[in-house]
């Protein structure tokens, strides 16, 4: 596995977490919450270096990789409505609790990455046109 992988699976695990302990706190409370967050944030300290540079990172392609993650996400989100109308909506019940669970998280975690990818893509800098670094002026 690459760097750019690792750090891009590493943000959406982190963030996966804080959405699911915040969801987990509104339903359960924050006693259970705590697992989720305490996960959440011990990767965060640990990995800390390697989210700060993959976020600072030299990569000309990365604000294009990151507003095209964004809105792949953003239409995954989109798409997960009308998959859960369509799978539970056929049913007089909603089914089990854990069906409708499971594609609230599925929801949530989708639409909140796709912000985090949103934000971070408008916040890198924007590549030189024609995709090279411009070369240093040369004094004479």
């Amino acid at each position: 596995m690459n760097n750019h992988r690792s750090d891009t699976r590493l943000h959406i695990l982190v963030g996966a977490l804080i959405v699911v302990g915040a969801a987990v706190t509104l339903d359960v409370g924050i006693a259970f919450a705590a697992i989720p967050l305490g996960i959440a944030a011990i990767l965060a300290i640990a990995y800390r270096s390697n989210l700060a540079r993959s976020l600072r990172t030299p990569d000309l392609d990365a604000r294009r990789r990151r507003l095209v993650t964004s809105a792949w996400l953003a239409a995954l989100t989109v798409l997960i409505i009308p998959v859960f109308y369509v799978h539970v909506g056929r049913h007089d019940d909603w089914g089990s609790s854990l069906v409708l669970v499971a594609y609230n998280a599925a929801f949530m975690i989708a639409a909140a990455s796709s912000v985090v990818y949103l934000i971070a893509g408008l916040a890198t800098k924007k590549s030189p046109i024609g995709g090279a670094p411009s070369a240093p002026a040369i004094s004479t």
